[in-house]
């Protein structure tokens, strides 16, 4: 479903989306604005990055008296639409209504589905350069969608165009997880991370290390299989163990030390029986959530949306980071961060007063906790009414620098490090004997 709405017409859009009703009309609804045009299949987006220098060109800064637009126009995720949670369609509703209140801008909100035919990229990179007229303002993509965007010229920088109060109350973490190349092109909004839960009654305090683990003698599930490249846990704690993930030309990929004491720790759990081949099966949380919930599990890694949406029903449960090697915390985002598409400077000054106003704390508060999604920033989460402990983790872990983004790890070297990993735990190779190999196949 895809058409553009506002006010009254976004509680019906979203109930629609909510129950997928039959029975909606929503054609009642129809502004007048422009249709995009049908077109042909999406051309592919690049799928290696052009140099920083080919990168978006940045836009002029918006005039210090700009032509306010008559609206603004938003294109918003279906994901983060279609939740079976009223709480949902209700904030987000009460969100739109206010900011058109207060500003006296229409807002015009268009549903989109994130991938595929008339999806957000795809039609971004087809329909708008024979209807530019049809471009939104503003839209909220993952990090990985804003990388391609960014590359095929579909956004812009927003160094030059944001307020600094947009910036200074994010996270580091988060911060850096909207640029490219220390380019801003993605403003973060909404957040999950990585990090475990395990029952206070079989752990007095949250497992840091590889060491701490093998000693409570506690079985640990995680999601170690992975449909290509490495699973994230490895990633993590190779990372955190000093491992790097990109090298320069002529350099081994890998780092040998940090690998074989990963991989030794596997090694030892699976000869302890705390850790066994089968949770190569494991793909998701999902796997495994509801033996932990049961009590079949003491420990478990987890994402931080899937620990909030369960937080309300988990008794004498806690939370602390992914265990590695000397305890350093490190953990992956995934999220939502918003996007200019305008290279308009009046249409930049409404698409700003809009980013202003969900990223008032109480607002991006309000909506994160009704998603289970973490705030970018340190006010709202301040604000967010999940228990003082979890704050702490969730403050901690966006206080460290990442080391790395997903889609940026070297595919060849991620496959090593899982081909790696499945051979110690299936117990056909020793932890040196499966970093040796993971070496071979990485040395340039």
């Amino acid at each position: 479903m895809s058409i553009f709405c506002s006010r009254g017409a976004i509680a019906f859009l979203l109930a629609c989306l909510v129950i997928g009703s039959a029975g909606c009309a929503p054609s009642a609804f129809l502004l007048a604005a422009p249709a995009l045009p049908a077109v042909a299949t999406a051309t592919p987006l690049p799928e290696t990055p052009a140099a920083p220098s080919e990168i978006s060109p940045g836009i002029p800064a918006p005039s210090s008296t700009p032509d306010i637009p008559p609206s603004v126009t938003i294109w918003w995720p279906a994901a983060l639409a279609s939740s079976s949670e009223s709480s949902v369609s209700t904030e987000l509703q009460a969100q739109f209504d206010d900011f058109e209140a207060v500003t006296d801008l229409p807002l015009l909100v268009r549903i989109k589905r994130l991938d595929g035919a008339g999806g957000i990229l795809s039609t971004l990179q087809t329909a708008l350069p024979v209807a530019p007229a049809a471009r939104p303002d503003l839209t909220l993509i993952p990090r990985q969608h804003m990388r391609a965007a960014a590359f095929a010229g579909l956004i812009y920088p927003l160094d030059e165009v944001l307020p600094a109060s947009l910036l200074q109350d994010l996270y580091p973490q988060a911060r850096q997880y909207g640029q490219i190349d220390e380019v801003t092109f993605g403003l973060p909004y909404l957040l999950t991370l990585q990090h475990t839960v395990y029952r206070e009654s079989a752990f007095e305090r949250s497992p840091t290390t590889f060491g701490e683990l093998l000693e409570a003698g506690q079985a640990f599930a995680f999601p170690a299989g992975a449909q290509s490249g490495a699973n994230d846990t490895l990633l993590i704690q190779y990372t955190a163990t000093g491992g790097h993930l990109v090298s320069g030309p002529g350099d081994p990929a890998l780092e040998e030390q940090p690998l074989v004491e990963v991989l030794t720790f596997y090694e030892q759990a699976r000869e302890a029986h705390l850790i066994d081949a089968e949770v190569l099966n494991y793909r998701q949380t999902a796997d495994y959530w509801r033996a932990f919930e049961q009590g079949d599990l003491n420990l478990a890694e987890t994402d931080s949306s899937t620990y909030l949406a369960a937080e309300g029903r988990l008794d004498s449960v806690s939370t602390g980071p992914i265990p590695s090697f000397t305890g350093q915390e490190v953990t992956l985002l995934d999220g939502w961060v918003w996007v200019l598409t305008t290279p308009d400077p009046g249409r930049q000054a409404g698409a700003l007063a809009f980013l202003e106003w969900m990223m008032r704390a109480e607002n991006q508060a309000a909506l994160a906790r009704a998603l289970h999604l973490l705030p970018s920033q340190w006010t709202a989460l301040r604000q967010f009414g999940a228990p003082p402990d979890y704050i702490r983790l969730v403050e901690s872990l966006l206080s460290q620098m990442p080391p790395f983004f997903r889609e940026e790890v070297d595919a060849a070297l991620a496959a090593a490090l899982q081909d790696a990993l499945s051979a110690v735990l299936t117990g056909e190779e020793t932890a040196a004997q499966a970093a040796a190999g993971a070496m071979r196949a990485t040395w340039p």
